[in-house]
């Protein structure tokens, strides 16, 4: 049976069953829901599915480090993508998804790919 942990809940350090991070388009919520596709898939499998999309979130807080709300939310992506043993990602078409740290702009797909590479997990993409 599938676990889905969504922030702020936290993350497991260690897993028995392997641990999926869903990486790609949320858009403020603008995007469609995707990774309940994934979830859906997985249900009956014995695994951990970490899940940045938040059943509530509010898309007109300040995107910015110093907001305590989002700084929370980028650590806990990134913690779960340190968690994961597999990212699997979709990036939607016609979505936009930048994330402002200090002064530089990163797109964040673009930032989970480098990271997967770099940590040696696998990765799965797809595109519609």
């Amino acid at each position: 049976m599938a676990i889905e942990i969504q922030p702020p809940q936290r993350i497991p350090t260690r897993n028995a069953a392997p641990c999926f991070f869903l990486a790609g388009s949320i858009d403020d919520g603008q995007a469609e829901t995707w990774q309940r596709a994934f979830v859906e898939a997985l249900e009956s499998s014995d695994c951990v599915i970490l899940n940045p999309r938040r059943t509530r979130w509010n898309s007109r807080i300040e995107q910015r480090l110093s907001n305590p709300e989002f700084r929370g939310q980028v650590e806990w992506e990134l913690d779960g993508q340190e968690a994961a043993d597999f990212s699997l990602m979709c990036f939607a078409p016609g979505t936009r998804g930048p994330i402002r740290c200090s002064s530089w702009v990163c797109l964040p797909s673009l930032a989970s790919c480098w990271y997967a590479a770099r940590k040696g997990t696998g990765a799965a993409a797809t595109w519609k």
